[in-house]
C-alpha cells in the first residue's frame, strides 16, 4: 500500500530508472505520511496492520469497512456476496490533484539463465500470455489481464466494467525491459 501512496505522489518508492535510491524522496514521505495519518485519525484500522487479503475482503463485504484497495481477481467475490447494486470499483483516490496512476502489477513471466529447458518454457510463456489465455484468466478467475487489447474489448467490458479503472492509457509505462541474466 505505501507504493501506492507514493505513486500517488508521482515519486518512486526505492530506485528509480537511473538507480538512484529515493526511499527519503519529498514524494515517498508524503505517501507514507498518508499512510500514518489514515491509522492516527482511524480510517485505517489498525487490524489492517496483521490483515492478509482475505482478510480485508472479509472485511469490507462483512460492512466492517466503506472502501478497500484490493487486486481484480476478487471482483467476482465482491459481487457474488455484495451484488452490484452494493459494490463498485473506483480508482484510489489522488492526491494534491496529480492524475491517478495505476499500480496493477505481479503478472510477470521469466526464464532462467540456467534452465535447461529453455525452448519448453518459452512456448509455456507464450501460451501463457496468448490472448485466449488472458481471456480465459479474466472470465473465470478476474485475473486483470497484461494484454492491453482486452482493456479495450466492447465483450470484456460488458462483463467487467472496472477494466478501464485498472489501467491508464495516459500514463506511459514504468521501466522497461531490462536483462536480468540470473533472475528465475
Amino acid at each position: 500500500m505505501l507504493r501506492q501512496r507514493v505513486h500517488q505522489h508521482c515519486g518512486w518508492l526505492l530506485l528509480r530508472r537511473r538507480g538512484n535510491v529515493t526511499i527519503n524522496s519529498p514524494e515517498a514521505i508524503a505517501g507514507l505520511q498518508v499512510l500514518i495519518d489514515g491509522f492516527k485519525d482511524g480510517y485505517i484500522p489498525t487490524e489492517a496492520l496483521e490483515w492478509k487479503e482475505e482478510d480485508g475482503r472479509n472485511a469490507f463485504e462483512s460492512g466492517d469497512l466503506l472502501f478497500y484497495r484490493q487486486w481484480p481477481y476478487q471482483y467476482a467475490n465482491n459481487v457474488a456476496a455484495l451484488g452490484e447494486e452494493k459494490f463498485g470499483v473506483a480508482a484510489l483516490p489522488t492526491i494534491d490533484g496529480k492524475d491517478f496512476v495505476p499500480t496493477l502489477g505481479g503478472h510477470n513471466c521469466g526464464i532462467s539463465a540456467y534452465s535447461k529447458n529453455k525452448a519448453t518454457a518459452l512456448k509455456f510463456v507464450q501460451w501463457w500470455t496468448s490472448q485466449e489465455s488472458e481471456k480465459y484468466a479474466l472470465e473465470t478467475q478476474t485475473l486483470a489481464p497484461i494484454l492491453g487489447s482486452l482493456y479495450e474489448d466492447s465483450e470484456m467490458l460488458e462483463q467487467f466494467p472496472y477494466l478501464p479503472r485498472c489501467a491508464s492509457p495516459s500514463t506511459p509505462p514504468r521501466g522497461g525491459r531490462r536483462p536480468f541474466p540470473m533472475v528465475t
